[in-house]
């Protein structure tokens, strides 16, 4: 079984992402995102921001309790931004980004 280590304690954990689906290649849909408190992606999504604002995204943890809500600012230039992370929610409070685009 393929596994993932903790990138913060290290320890090994099985590759699995939102109920056991892996995403490990390229996406290969796209379509404009309306932020949304309660709406949750499965498959998760990768996010690219068009504009210089900010995103509050639930990301999807690995090993860990508990879905960290964490919003990325966007200083000015960097605008056309794909998030480092897979994202389950992009939610509507904190998100000021006017362009989102998400990836599955």
């Amino acid at each position: 079984m393929l596994q993932l280590l903790d990138p913060v304690t290290g320890e090994p954990h099985p590759a699995h992402g939102q109920n056991g689906k892996l995403v490990l290649s390229k996406p290969a849909n796209a379509k404009v995102i309306t932020p949304d408190n309660t709406f949750v992606y499965d498959p998760p999504i990768e996010v690219w921001i068009g504009d210089n604002t900010a995103v509050n995204v639930t990301v999807v943890p690995y090993g860990k309790a508990g879905d960290p809500s964490v919003t990325y600012p966007l200083a000015a230039g960097m605008g056309g931004t794909i998030l480092p992370v897979l994202c389950k929610q992009v939610k509507l409070t904190g998100t000021t980004a006017a362009t989102i685009i998400g990836h599955w």
